[in-house]
């Protein structure tokens, strides 16, 4: 917990316009899951972030791309949720 929070305070100490993320939830505790969550929502930037758990996607995005093969890609304003109700 302790080493996951201090890398995320190094990443976003940094200046940037745009941050890219890959499964950024993995082997998080509660505590530092919370946080990441915080510390996105109050970004200015643009964020990517590629992840499989739908909770987070749901309390950090506010758009998602759905790659459906065959070279369509299908953007849905809002988050997990709204993309299940998209597809349904």
């Amino acid at each position: 917990g302790e080493k996951n929070r201090l890398l995320l305070a190094k990443l976003f100490l940094k200046p940037s316009n745009i941050l890219v993320l890959d499964e950024p939830t993995n082997d998080l505790d509660i505590e530092t899951l919370e946080l990441l969550e915080e510390i996105i929502n109050q970004y200015q930037g643009t964020i990517l972030i590629v992840s499989h758990d739908r909770e987070f996607i749901d309390n950090t995005c506010n758009s998602v791309w759905a790659f459906e093969g065959k070279g369509v890609i299908t953007e849905i304003v809002g988050g997990y949720s709204d993309y299940e109700q998209y597809v349904a």
